[in-house]
C-alpha cells in the first residue's frame, strides 16, 4: 500500500511578513488623506447648504414682511442686546416649535430668551469647526441691564454664519460709532442693527452683494456668541461682523475689536457666503481684498470681479 505525502508547505519568512506589512502600511497612507478629502467635501456642501437655507429664509422673511430683518434687534438704550436675525427666520427653516418660545421684545439674557439658548439649530454650525458649543464666558451667567439673573449650562450653541453689515475702512463707508472699542458696526450692507433693508435697496445687484458670510475657523475662539444674541445700542452685535479684513485673517483674540473679526473658515482656501439674491458660493482666501469689500456693500456703485 503506497502512502500519499502531503507536500510541505513552510511558513512566511520573517522579511516576507515585513514586505507585507509594508505593503498595508503605504495603502493606509494613501487610503487616509483621500477619505479626509471626502469627508471634507462633504462638509463643505453641507456648509454650503446650510447657508442656501439661511439664504432662502431671509428671503421668506422679506416675502412676509417686505423688507429683511433686523441683522440683530436693540431693546432701547439700554447695554442689553436684543435678538438676532437667527432669531427672526426660525420659521422660514422649519424651526417654528422653538421661534414661539422667544419674546422679541425682551433682551437676550431675559426669560424666556435666555433659556432657549441651549437649543441646537443645526443649519447654524459648519461641520468642519469643532467649535460650536463655545460661547464667551461673560454669556454663562450674571444680571441682565433689564432686571433679574440668569445662569446658563457650561456651554450654549453658537452659530458660525453672520450676517454682512458692510465694510469698514473708517473713512470710505458708512457706519456707525467705528471708534468704538468693539470697533462699531457698518450699515452699508444688508444686515446690520435695527436694519429694515428691502432688496430694491441692494443697487448693486442682490447677486454681487454679500448678505451672510461664514465665520467657523477654530482659531476665533473665545470669539463666538450664544446664537441667541443680537445688537445693543453702542453697537455691539454677536450677530454680524464687518468686513475690516481678509478672509481668515483677524479672529478675536481678547485685544482685537469683537465687531471686526473676519469671515473665515475651517475649508481648504476658502469661506462660504450667501449672496443677496439667494445664491452660495465659496470664495478664495485670497481674493483681492478691494474687490471684498466692494461685494459688502449693498449700494456703492462698484464694479466687482472676483470669478
Amino acid at each position: 500500500m503506497r502512502v500519499r505525502r502531503v507536500p510541505h508547505r513552510s511558513a512566511f519568512t520573517l522579511i516576507e511578513l515585513l514586505v507585507v506589512i509594508a505593503i498595508i502600511a503605504i495603502l493606509i497612507a494613501l487610503l487616509v488623506p483621500a477619505v479626509q478629502k471626502v469627508r471634507e467635501a462633504a462638509a463643505r456642501t453641507q456648509c454650503l447648504n446650510n447657508l442656501k437655507q439661511i439664504a432662502l429664509a431671509l428671503h421668506g422673511y422679506h416675502d412676509t414682511y417686505k423688507v429683511l430683518p433686523a441683522g440683530g434687534l436693540t431693546v432701547g438704550a439700554t447695554t442689553e442686546a436684543g435678538l438676532p436675525f437667527q432669531v427672526l427666520i426660525l420659521p422660514y427653516i422649519d424651526q417654528g416649535n422653538i421661534s414661539v418660545l422667544f419674546d422679541p421684545a425682551k433682551g437676550y439674557r431675559q426669560s424666556p430668551n435666555i433659556d432657549l439658548a441651549i437649543f441646537r439649530v443645526p443649519v447654524y454650525t459648519c461641520p468642519s469647526s469643532n467649535c460650536a458649543k463655545s460661547i464667551n464666558a461673560a454669556d454663562k451667567s450674571g444680571t441682565s441691564p433689564l432686571g433679574g439673573t440668569y445662569n446658563l449650562p457650561d456651554f450654549a450653541w453658537t452659530v458660525h454664519y453672520y450676517g454682512n453689515p458692510g465694510p469698514k475702512n473708517g473713512t470710505i463707508y458708512l457706519g456707525e460709532n467705528f471708534s468704538a472699542a468693539d470697533g462699531g458696526a457698518a450699515t452699508q450692507g444688508m444686515l446690520f442693527k435695527d436694519s429694515k433693508i428691502k432688496l430694491t435697496q441692494v443697487t448693486d445687484g442682490t447677486s454681487n452683494t454679500i448678505m451672510v458670510g461664514e465665520t467657523s475657523f477654530n482659531a476665533n475662539l473665545p470669539g463666538y456668541r450664544m446664537w441667541i444674541r443680537g445688537c445693543n445700542s453702542s453697537p455691539t452685535c454677536a450677530s454680524i461682523h464687518n468686513v475690516t479684513f481678509p478672509l481668515n485673517s483677524n479672529p478675536f483674540t481678547g485685544s482685537a475689536r469683537f465687531m471686526d473679526i473676519s469671515f473665515g473658515s475651517e475649508h481648504a482656501s476658502a469661506t462660504n457666503f450667501a449672496m443677496g439674491d439667494g445664491t452660495v458660493r465659496s470664495i478664495s482666501n485670497s481674493v483681492d481684498f478691494n474687490n471684498y469689500q466692494r461685494l459688502a456693500t449693498r449700494d456703492g456703485n462698484e464694479s466687482v470681479n472676483i470669478d
